[in-house]
């Protein structure tokens, strides 16, 4: 018996927050359990909050349980930077679960932009003090998790 967490990542990284458990051999005879929430027959598991989670499976005779661990690390979609004070500048949300090595952002054409410290508010739009256009962005962020070396890339706007 064995549980596999998809994403297969253990940082779940964009989506809706949302990961499946599936267990090998396969049957309709598991219920399944989110920390320390109600059982349920839906393997899957969606609007999570950032943090650590556990998944727990057992069959309906209560044999058999098994627990997986992942996290969810998130970021926004997009910011504002107009100093209101809401989206003003752009992070990954939850880095002091991991150990980030390096953050860095991207126009898109791949020219790179900023490298940002997590130690940091964020991004504010800005290269040198110029405020750079209504765009979208990618960025990567290098990470170490377990003591391996990972990376995950995808893309934000910023909106003025």
């Amino acid at each position: 018996l064995s549980i596999t967490i998809n994403p297969n990542e253990f940082i779940a990284f964009e989506s809706d927050n949302s990961v499946t458990a599936f267990v090998q051999p396969a049957s309709n005879d598991y219920v399944f359990r989110l920390d320390n929430g109600p059982w349920q027959d839906n393997n899957v598991f969606s609007n999570l909050n950032i943090g650590s989670h556990t998944i727990t499976v057992k069959n309906r005779n209560g044999c058999n349980e098994l627990q997986a661990s992942f996290i969810v690390v998130d970021f926004i979609r997009y910011f504002t930077p107009n100093n209101d004070g809401y989206n003003d500048y752009w992070k990954i949300e939850s880095t002091d679960i991991f150990q980030t090595i390096a953050l860095y952002i991207y126009d898109r054409y791949g020219k790179l932009i900023q490298s940002i410290d997590q130690n940091t508010n964020g991004w504010d739009g800005t290269v040198q003090n110029a405020q750079l256009p209504s765009d979208d962005y990618w960025f990567k962020i290098i990470y170490l998790r377990d003591g391996i070396e990972k990376e995950f890339t995808s893309h934000f706007s910023l909106k003025r």
